[in-house]
């Protein structure tokens, strides 16, 4: 089961360092960007999840394990995210980037700080602390989790987002309206009428 997802977008100028002297006062959509981000992050991660995968474009398909780093070299920016060789494609960096911002994994700039992040976000949206406390220190949903996940992945879902219309059709990755519009048009042409 997918437990939560969040979709970034993974702009190099989202890393302060990417954009120097103006870190300090980032044009204000520049900081919507970012603060949108966060939220979506911190969100993601107080759904309690057992795993989160960062998904995005590379020149290659593989995988990379949590301890991986990115560079912005390649746009003129010395900054490096995370230690040792740089090897992560851009999109992954920006990721990886945004969950050590809240505190996540490999990559958290303020390691064990985490959980606290999370349940301060679950506090502010005014949901059950005690609660949202017991199910990250705790493996309530990880089999749950795990079953949907096979499921999913069973029935040809890689990419994120997916999306799934009466159970039967699937659009996968980042499509632009019309290919919705047009897909959503063949499926109800498809349909049989209702009686």
């Amino acid at each position: 089961m997918l437990t939560a997802a969040a979709v970034c977008p993974h702009p190099p100028l989202l890393i302060p360092a990417a954009i120097g002297a103006a870190a300090s006062d980032p044009p204000a959509a520049l900081r919507a960007v970012r603060d949108a981000c966060d939220v979506a992050v911190h969100a993601l991660a107080g759904a309690g999840p057992d795993l989160i995968a960062v998904i995005g474009g590379g020149p290659a398909d593989r995988e990379y394990d949590a301890t991986a780093a990115g560079s912005l070299s390649e746009f003129g920016v010395p900054v490096t995210v995370g230690e040792g060789e740089p090897v992560l494609p851009l999109s992954l960096t920006v990721g990886r980037w945004l969950l050590g911002r809240a505190g996540i994994g490999a990559g958290a700039q303020a390691p064990g700080h985490g959980p606290q992040v999370l349940l301060q976000a679950v506090e502010e949206s005014g949901l059950d602390v005690a609660q949202a406390r017991s199910i990250l220190q705790g493996d309530t949903y990880a089999a749950q989790v795990r079953e949907e996940e096979a499921f999913y992945t069973s029935h040809g879902i890689h990419a994120v987002p997916s999306v799934i219309v009466n159970d039967r059709h699937l659009i996968q990755g980042g499509q632009p309206p019309e290919v919705f519009a047009q897909a959503l048009r063949q499926i109800a042409a498809e349909a049989p009428a209702a009686a």
